[in-house]
């Protein structure tokens, strides 16, 4: 029953219901945010991201045609989205987060201001969260198809292939992802 019960909300969605749409979505917010996270890094950048990517799916409603799961077509809208803002944005050199480092090791006072950010009382988070900035900052130096088919991979859990052709062509089994 609960099959129908989603198969009725997506023709209610498609026919041009908000209020289905919103609650069609509503289960796949987290993984999708915690995609764009990931791929992006900056919150507020993850936040504009979403939001276009859902109103990008909204408009495109009406195309889907459920050759695949419509949680995977979500996550090919919101990675292409992702992608979009990660081309038109400067990647980082390979050597920046070494170089960086460097400069920290042989300098005292940059090495002191890193240690007592650090160390602060207020310097606690989850890990999630740091793997998420680590993500980031590592993504940040490579090409942003090879980032998002190492996220959706990681967040996703979808198989190498499934990850690449997403993150790659935009497409996934014969569909093609609103843009």
């Amino acid at each position: 029953m609960p099959h129908r019960s989603a198969d009725a909300m997506l023709a209610r969605a498609q026919d041009g219901d908000r209020v289905a749409f919103d609650r069609l979505i509503a289960p796949h917010l987290p993984r999708l945010h915690a995609v764009l996270r990931r791929l992006v890094g900056h919150p507020d950048d993850c936040d504009d991201i979403l939001q276009d990517a859902l109103l990008k799916a909204w408009q495109g409603l009406a195309g889907f045609r459920g050759e695949a799961a419509f949680a995977t077509w979500l996550t090919a809208i919101a990675t292409r989205t992702a992608l979009d803002h990660l081309r038109a944005t400067k990647r980082w050199r390979a050597e920046a987060q070494v170089a960086y480092a460097n400069l920290c090791y042989g300098s005292e006072e940059l090495s002191g201001e890193v240690l007592a950010a650090a160390s602060a009382a207020d310097f606690a988070f989850e890990v999630r969260e740091h793997v998420a900035y680590c993500f980031a900052c590592v993504g940040r130096s490579l090409p942003p198809d090879e980032m998002a088919a190492l996220v959706l991979r990681d967040v996703m859990e979808l198989s190498a292939r499934e990850a690449a052709v997403v993150g790659v062509d935009g497409a996934v089994r014969g569909w093609a992802v609103a843009r």
